[in-house]
């Protein structure tokens, strides 16, 4: 007679979660030995050694994407590496990566490259696309302590970012009397769109020397074309009458008279025909 050795299904049911379980927690788990000795290798680097250490730095946040406890951590340890001194090489590598991960966690670090002409261009990249509310916090901080060199790129990112909490300092710079930094800050305007935003480039438009004027009319058609994109054509066909009038340049009447057709509108009365 064969003896059966076969054992109830529900025997092995227990040691089989407990496998399960064992699996995910050691799955969960951050090898920070490992991470913080490729962060040291890869603090060494400068331009011309092996880019080794660097390529293992970038599969491991690639890794991380689908791990966000281990992503975390290695942008906070980024992070730290980025207060510390290392090469210029190191920096520029460091934020690119941040570029990809960064959250709030890093805009402290960054926030302090923003200050210097050698690193703003490096750390506005990084912080570029940082949806973390600290990151525009930090842009504006920077504005308002910065040199001018510096503001201008950072007035340049507020605008891409579509910054409005930045339009109030933007307006007061508008009419600062500093040239550059007026024109990037109608620019940063026109990019920004908003109520606020227009009422300040017609300010400038109305106070400014002629060359701070064109820059403000070409961000008010910028605004006008925003406006018209996002299906708010009343808004945008205001804007064209306004710029059509026969006050403004011709290539400004030619610019408004062409998005007044884009969007259906119709000139109406005197004085808004071009010629």
């Amino acid at each position: 007679m064969r003896i059966s050795v076969r054992a109830p299904a529900g025997m092995f049911l227990p040691a089989l979660c407990a496998g399960i379980v064992f699996v995910v927690v050691a799955g969960a788990a951050i090898d920070k030995p490992d991470i913080d000795k490729k962060l040291a290798a890869m603090a060494e680097y400068k331009q011309g050694d092996s880019r080794e250490p660097l390529i293992a730095m970038e599969e491991l946040i690639r890794r991380s994407q689908s791990d966000a406890e281990q992503r975390k951590y290695v942008e906070a340890q980024l992070a730290k590496l980025l207060e510390s001194d290392i090469s210029a090489d190191c920096e520029q590598f460091i934020c690119r990566q941040l570029w990809f991960i960064g959250t709030d966690e890093s805009v402290p670090a960054i926030a302090k490259l923003l200050m210097d002409e050698q690193t703003v261009d490096m750390a506005c990249y990084a912080i570029g696309r940082n949806p973390s509310a600290a990151a525009g916090r930090a842009l504006r901080d920077a504005l308002e302590k910065s040199g001018p060199k510096v503001r201008i790129r950072i007035i340049n990112l507020l605008g891409d970012r579509r910054d409005a909490e930045s339009v109030a300092i933007l307006s007061m710079l508008s009419l600062g009397g500093e040239r550059d930094l007026a024109e990037a800050a109608v620019a940063a305007l026109g990019k920004i769109g908003g109520a606020d935003a227009r009422q300040a480039l017609a300010q400038a438009r109305a106070k400014g020397d002629e060359r701070l004027r064109l820059a403000a009319t070409d961000a008010y058609l910028r605004c006008a074309e925003d406006l018209a994109a996002e299906g708010k054509a009343d808004e945008a066909v205001a804007i064209y009458r306004e710029l059509a009038g026969r006050d403004e340049a011709p290539f400004t009447r030619s610019a408004a008279v062409k998005g007044l057709a884009d969007v259906g509108g119709r000139l109406r009365g005197k004085g808004c025909c071009p010629q």
